[in-house]
């Protein structure tokens, strides 16, 4: 029996090698559909077409790319041959409803992973942002902050749809959305926005009445756009200066013919000109950049068109008007003037978007371009200087203009009544008092982040510090988290990491990052470990919600108007997949094979 049970032509031997070679077949089938698919969601592509016909030039992204790669794929070819266009009822893996299974598939391990990740870490943020769809629903984007093996990280989770604009909507709508602990939640990053950041029915407040660790930080490069906003508010001349930028960029850019007489009077090197954005605020930069570089050759465009009798009289008269405009030394000092500012705040904004900040740098940021701002409220007679110098003339429009006369009362007399020339009247009401604002609305923006860092501060400057002043500041911030560390641990911690700093180091001062990254380096954690989850906490306190704002980026790619039925469901698989395309390509082929054999039962069977 025992002969004939090792006989190599057994039945069930047969069946069973017969069985292996069908699993291993479908198997490779699927390793190709997985990798197109994980090419196509990663890029956010379109996967359907008008319809899934082998061969048909209408039949989508998905099987334009399986009969790619099958022109170059012996084994591929052999399978499409065999099994393409079945018809419903035949399995061949090449259906629509196969890979949108696979994605979801995919999209579940991303997710398990971040949430795993998280769980390790222990502390996170949260930042939260939302747009309308293209199909007009509101969506949430739903993005958590924390540090992973010594670098901070922003995840995107999901899109959450139709949650209202009420804080306890929002609330509810991001805490179901949650498989982690409310108690390990340390901060949260909205626009300024009421229904987020207000301080009593904000969503901020309701989130910190479940966790009154979770530090609500403004988003700092939105608050520094409103510094912007409202400087340009406060003066008459400043907006008319970006009201008369979008009119000359609609001006030429609304004819073809008038656009190319500007490219041919521009010089070689020149940027074109830009148009305003309701929400880059860079466009300004960049619009008054292209200006300022072709301020005479943008003017001599205009006179030629005013000119040219060959030109419709609207058009004429519009070039007219946008001439005179642009030649006022107020708006060319304008000009000079909001170039170098705007310069200066969108070089902050582009380093407060990036996602290894810290606040201490924003508050740092911060203080700068108000030790600039304040440098400049004497700096007006350079400004003039510029703008004389460009637009040849000397007069204010205040010193040409016909003075009004204030009607005076039977009381009162003229001899008190002071008159201002053009110049002082310009430097009074319009160029000192945007310097005033933009200095009140830094100074008022950057409290926020100075009242959070005031009690880790400490940390940045531990080299210098004696030991009473760190037994203080220590008792002080285990005050706060005295639920995370230990305070006698802590400072006994501190002293002995300052002591390491001294040795080893020459900086006078670190940042949060390069502390954490000194510790993760030289494997650390077991001795300094209060010091860890202090960092840890300090740096997964997000600055921005700039990585909420890229996500409506990847929304609008994704859900198009052609796009604008998509499901929810699939939304998000697509989204994180693209969003999230280095993890996107991280994943494992058997991994997410074996998790769809495991989901649905094919006709194919696999193990």
């Amino acid at each position: 029996m025992k002969t004939r049970a090792n006989l190599s032509d057994r039945i069930d031997k047969k069946l069973f090698s017969q069985l292996e070679d069908e699993i291993s077949y479908w198997k490779n089938i699927l390793r190709r559909v997985v990798a197109v698919i994980k090419s196509l969601s990663s890029r956010g592509l379109p996967f359907r077409g008008q319809n899934e016909v082998i061969g048909s030039v209408h039949n989508g992204n998905f099987l334009m790319a399986i009969e790619l790669v099958a022109q170059f794929d012996p084994f591929l070819a052999q399978h499409i041959s065999r099994y393409g266009n079945p018809g419903s009822g035949h399995t061949s893996y090449l259906s629509s409803t196969i890979y949108e299974d696979i994605m979801q598939l995919m999209a579940n391990k991303i997710i398990h992973t971040i949430v795993d990740q998280i769980k390790k870490c222990k502390y996170f943020s949260l930042i939260i942002d939302s747009t309308p769809d293209i199909t007009h629903i509101d969506q949430l984007s739903f993005i958590v902050r924390y540090v992973y093996e010594g670098i901070p990280v922003e995840r995107f989770i999901q899109f959450i749809p139709s949650c209202g604009h009420k804080a306890n909507d929002m609330k509810k709508a991001v805490l179901e959305s949650l498989d982690i602990s409310i108690n390990d939640f340390r901060g949260q990053a909205y626009d300024t926005a009421n229904n987020m950041s207000g301080r009593y029915n904000g969503l901020q407040a309701k989130i910190k009445e479940l966790n009154n660790l979770a530090v609500y930080i403004p988003c700092a490069a939105h608050s520094l756009n409103l510094v912007g906003t409202h400087a340009v508010q406060c003066s008459n001349e400043a907006a008319q200066l970006f009201l008369h930028v979008q009119h000359l960029y609609t001006f030429f850019s609304g004819s073809t013919h008038r656009w190319k007489i500007l490219m041919f009077n521009l010089k070689s090197e020149s940027k074109t000109l830009k148009r305003l954005s309701g929400t880059r605020w860079s466009s300004r930069d960049d619009a008054c950049v292209s200006l300022n570089d072709s301020w005479d050759e943008i003017l001599k465009t205009l006179s030629l068109l005013e000119n040219d009798n060959s030109k419709p009289a609207e058009t004429r008269n519009e070039a007219s008007g946008l001439r005179k405009k642009f030649e006022k030394l107020e708006t060319t000092f304008m000009a000079i003037f909001w170039g170098f500012i705007l310069n200066r705040l969108n070089a902050v904004s582009k380093k407060l978007q990036s996602v290894e900040i810290d606040i201490t740098v924003v508050l740092e940021l911060y203080d700068s371009l108000i030790n600039l701002i304040l440098s400049q409220r004497d700096n007006f007679d350079e400004f003039e200087k510029m703008a004389i110098l460009r637009a040849q003339i000397k007069e204010y429009k205040t010193t040409i203009s016909r003075k009004k006369k204030r009607t005076i009362p039977y009381d009162e007399s003229r001899q008190d009544d002071v008159q201002l020339t053009g110049r002082n009247h310009f430097r009074i009401n319009t160029y000192l008092t945007i310097i005033d604002k933009l200095n009140n609305e830094l100074q008022k923006r950057r409290e926020a982040y100075k009242y959070f860092c005031e009690p880790f501060s400490f940390i940045n400057t531990l080299k210098n510090m004696k030991q009473n002043e760190i037994s203080e500041k220590a008792k002080k911030l285990c005050k706060i988290y005295k639920t995370d560390i230990d305070y006698e641990e802590f400072e006994h911690e501190l002293l002995h990491f300052r002591s390491l700093l001294i040795s080893k180091y020459n900086e006078e001062k670190f940042t949060a990052l390069k502390l954490l990254e000194i510790i993760y380096k030289n494997d650390l954690k077991s001795v300094f470990p209060n010091i860890e989850i202090i960092l840890r906490i300090y740096i997964s306190t997000p600055a921005t919600n700039c990585t909420a704002e890229r996500s409506f980026s990847s929304l609008k790619r994704i859900k198009t108007y052609l796009r604008s039925k998509l499901g929810q469901e699939k939304l998000n698989s697509l989204a994180i997949l693209s969003i999230e395309s280095e993890m996107t390509q991280e994943i494992q082929f058997e991994d997410i094979i074996q998790n769809f054999a495991e989901k649905k039962a094919r006709r194919k069977q696999m193990k």
